[in-house]
């Protein structure tokens, strides 16, 4: 055994072997289907750093979603309108539109006012924090970003967003019923 050779990737490789087992069909299946579901999930970056959308778009695609990318508040409100996104990620501080009042505009335009917007900013202050949440933003992550957590906090936004609107519906149904 080398010195220093514990980590739990080299435990896995000598207990496994050089190659992992192949997935069994059901987790083939299961993968697939979290692939298929992911691209079909639109998400929208806004970021005037040129960097941050681009290592942004790229984390998320390697996590199988579609993503789209704006480089300002402006543009952000024509994309939105062009192709709704299913999740907006949305800087907070940019030179033509700050996000927190893209964010404020989205929530008055009925059809977008569900839109779940993550904002992202360097500004840790409380008063930031609140402001975003007073904006209608749905969840705040601050600057550098852990990248991991990122696409988390994104899949698990996107999960609540789909059972809202799912007893949006079923609210929907039921009052249609009982009238």
């Amino acid at each position: 055994k080398k010195a220093g050779d514990s980590s739990l990737g080299s435990i896995a490789r000598r207990m496994l072997g050089p190659r992992a087992p192949r997935p069994c069909p059901i987790q083939r299946h299961c993968q697939s289907v979290s692939k298929a579901y992911h691209a079909a999930m639109r998400i929208l970056v806004v970021d005037d750093d040129a960097m941050m959308r681009l290592l942004v778009s790229q984390a998320l695609s390697a996590s199988g979603y579609s993503v789209a990318t704006a480089s300002g508040g402006n543009e952000a409100l024509a994309c939105v309108r062009q192709k709704t996104p299913d999740l907006i990620l949305l800087d907070v501080t940019m030179p033509d539109v700050d996000g927190f009042s893209v964010c404020r505009e989205l929530r008055k335009i009925e059809d977008f006012k569900n839109i779940p917007v993550i904002m992202l900013t360097a500004l840790d202050d409380v008063k930031s924090i609140g402001s975003a949440y007073e904006a209608g933003a749905t969840d705040f992550i601050i600057k550098p970003i852990n990248w991991h957590i990122l696409v988390q906090r994104v899949n698990y936004v996107l999960r609540a967003s789909e059972a809202f609107s799912a007893l949006r519906t079923s609210q929907s149904r039921l009052e249609h019923a009982q009238r």
